[in-house]
């Protein structure tokens, strides 16, 4: 029979899907002029014009180019039709609840978002906006409700890094408000919300909560009703991707779906028909995630080339998928979901033929190729765990192997009876079967996770990452190259991917600092003296505290003080592993405070602070290191001549912008929006640093 032709006959795809990811997640660090990116991209394009140039393949260094010019400008093209329109002061807001929201696991502040909302009246589109308590959630899917508020255009960038929850809910405002400041007008379900409550509630009828949580993530992809100690587990195993849509839950659904058609003697145009069909409306059920378009465009792509006649090449696919998706959102180039799908992907591809015959040689090919299989998956996703501020297992490999399987099984199993329980509620015992495969596997996560084989994973450097990458890609078959420039070029990828590594890791001089930063509902002031010591003041969330710590290139941090009265301080500040928690008055009875009183003057290393009061109440902190004096104000209400003798450098007034007038004209008030007397604000200027010994502020957004 003669051979079918490939449905691509070379993988410019692939290189031009790679061409305009980098160009698109480097973009604004390039035109910011950030140096790192600056000779990252020079270098990268140095050696692809070298290579094109030795084998005279000029046609792909004109396309390639021409692929990067587009991606700078698609950056742009996604930012301008993300961002909304500015709204100024209180404006009333009306809109529906979705099931997207969240109930932080160490405080009790919720998210939700709004869908079909109207600002001040005006509505352009169905705009979505999030909402931030300081509270638990007790509002109702589909609820519609109103309130006034101060709507924020929503920050697409913290510290340097993407937030992708805005972008992958096209959320382009945030709201922060009480609780009891919402009025509820009515309820309205959409289908798919109708739907996934449906199933929800059936699965926790039949399965319990536990288990039902995790098998509606395992469906649908929301984790936001697992709770922590089954999230835990599945982590410190390293099987949590099981919780996240992708494409092994897509290729089991794919393989259910043609059994089926199978048996029933469908034609293969009209099985590809009804399959492209059943993967669009999962892939709406699941609000169309990242890896699910990308595993589903696969799919369909490896459908037609079957039906074809076409032989299907995987690195080409892959690359046109990534490209049909990044047309139409440009900015998943710099989603973690989104790259973790697709070089997790890459990585099976690359690594795993390798693994597999290396295993070979001593065990069975089927065990070989499961564990090749696992070895490529954890190799892929690896860098972006670590920049999660993940753990590994180094035991990943041999629970994956066990749990696959069993997955593979209980996967299908669970689609088809949860439809089956939906239409004859007297089959739920189908359900309870799951339960208790899910009970299984949950004590498997839990055995494998108690090992002391397994650490605490640092971010990454973005660079290293690259570099690593392509170094892997250049060594395996699909690199076409003979053995002595795939050896060159793997040498020069893999000795800067390990500079970058150590890179990362060494404690690089930081100059004396103060930082403010601020996400919304939660804010820190961070200090670092010319003699190296860190203080903390106000702590947020352990992720918020570390992801700026790291942005600042602080590894570790003396001190925190608190000025609000909780205990969430403590519990941050052990994951922080801060030995020092200085507050005022009776304290929380913990034995790392150290307790102090109002309005006395304390000296704790290169920090000389006191806890200034007014009327017997607290009013702030100040403190003062190497000639600078800062006061951070307490976050209440305070009286009008309460900051009448209150001198320093820097004022930090947090939401309280009606009081910076009191402060005198040569100190530099910082707050959370602007005012007349504010001089930098974090809605307009985004998290700062200011450089003590050059006296210059910069943005580390």
């Amino acid at each position: 029979m003669e051979a079918r032709k490939k449905i691509f006959h070379s993988r410019p795809i692939f290189y031009c899907f790679l061409a305009l990811m980098f160009a698109i997640s480097t973009s604004k660090f390039v035109f910011q002029g950030n140096l790192n990116y600056i000779i990252f991209d020079a270098v990268l394009l140095l050696i692809f014009v070298l290579y094109c140039a030795f084998f005279k393949r000029i046609k792909l260094l004109l396309v390639i180019l021409a692929v990067c010019l587009i991606g700078f400008g698609w950056f742009f093209v996604g930012t301008s039709t993300f961002s909304g329109k500015t709204f100024l002061g209180t404006q009333l807001i009306v809109g529906r609840i979705s099931d997207d929201y969240q109930n932080s696991k160490n405080s009790a502040s919720s998210t939700i978002v709004l869908k079909d909302v109207t600002i001040a009246g005006q509505r352009t589109g169905n705009i979505r906006l999030t909402v931030n308590f300081d509270e638990k959630n007790t509002l109702q899917v589909g609820d519609i409700v109103s309130f006034y508020g101060e709507v924020q255009n929503a920050k697409l960038f913290q510290f340097g890094n993407f937030q992708s929850f805005y972008y992958r809910d096209r959320t382009p405002y945030v709201c922060s408000i009480e609780l009891s400041d919402v009025v509820v007008q009515g309820n309205k379900l959409s289908f798919d919300e109708s739907f996934r409550l449906k199933i929800k509630d059936i699965l926790y009828k039949n399965m319990g909560q536990e288990n039902g949580s995790v098998a509606f993530a395992v469906l649908f992809g929301d984790k936001s009703g697992i709770d922590g100690d089954t999230y835990d587990a599945y982590q410190s195993a390293g099987i949590v991707h099981l919780l996240a849509v992708s494409g092994l839950h897509v290729g089991f659904l794919i393989a259910l779906v043609g059994f089926f058609l199978k048996k029933l003697k469908v034609k293969r145009w009209l099985n590809f028909l009804i399959s492209a069909v059943v993967l669009a409306i999962y892939a709406y059920l699941c609000n169309f995630s990242p890896s699910i378009l990308r595993s589903g465009l696969m799919a369909l792509i490896m459908f037609s080339c079957s039906i074809s006649g076409k032989r299907y090449d995987s690195l080409s696919v892959l690359g046109l998928a990534g490209i049909i998706i990044l047309f139409f959102m440009p900015l998943s180039a710099l989603d973690i979901g989104f790259q973790m799908s697709f070089f997790c992907v890459l990585s099976i591809m690359v690594l795993s033929p390798f693994f597999s015959k290396l295993l070979c040689k001593a065990f069975p090919k089927i065990v070989a190729d499961g564990f090749s299989i696992s070895f490529g998956i954890q190799i892929g996703i690896l860098p972006f765990m670590a920049s999660m501020m993940s753990t590994f297992n180094f035991l990943t490999f041999f629970v994956n192997f066990l749990v696959i399987p069993l997955f593979s099984v209980l996967y299908p199993v669970l689609v088809v009876s949860s439809l089956l329980v939906a239409l004859l509620p007297f089959m739920g015992f189908l359900l309870t079967g799951c339960g208790y495969v899910f009970s299984l596997i949950k004590e498997i996560a839990v055995f494998f996770g108690q090992t002391s084989l397994k650490f605490t994973l640092e971010p990454l450097d973005f660079f290293f990452s690259a570099f690593l990458y392509l170094g892997i890609f250049f060594a395996s078959r699909y690199c076409l190259a003979s053995k002595k420039f795939k050896a060159i070029l793997c040498s020069i990828f893999f000795s800067l991917s390990a500079v970058f590594f150590g890179l990362s890791f060494a404690q690089m001089p930081t100059s004396a600092s103060i930082s403010y930063c601020y996400y919304y509902t939660e804010s820190v002031v961070i200090l670092h003296s010319k003699g190296g010591q860190s203080a903390l003041v106000d702590l947020g969330s352990y992720d918020f505290c570390r992801k700026a710590l790291n942005c600042l290139k602080i590894k570790n941090v003396d001190t925190a003080f608190v000025l609000q009265d909780t205990s969430y301080d403590i519990m941050v500040s052990r994951e922080l592993g801060i030995e020092n928690v200085v507050r005022w008055g009776s304290g929380q009875g913990f034995e790392e405070e150290t307790i102090v009183s109002l309005d006395e003057t304390n000296l704790l290393g290169d920090f000389t602070f006191c806890y200034k009061s007014f009327g017997g109440k607290i009013l702030g902190l100040e403190i003062s290191f190497d000639d600078t004096s800062v006061f951070i104000l307490k976050d209440k209400q305070i009286e009008e001549n309460a900051l009448d003798g209150v001198g320093c450098d820097i004022a930090f007034v947090g939401k309280q912008t009606d009081v910076a007038k009191a402060f005198d004209e040569r100190c530099m008030v910082l707050g959370y929006q602007g005012g007349e007397f504010v001089d930098f604000n974090f809605i307009q200027n985004g998290n700062m640093s200011f450089n003590i010994e050059n006296q210059k502020w910069r943005c580390l957004d």
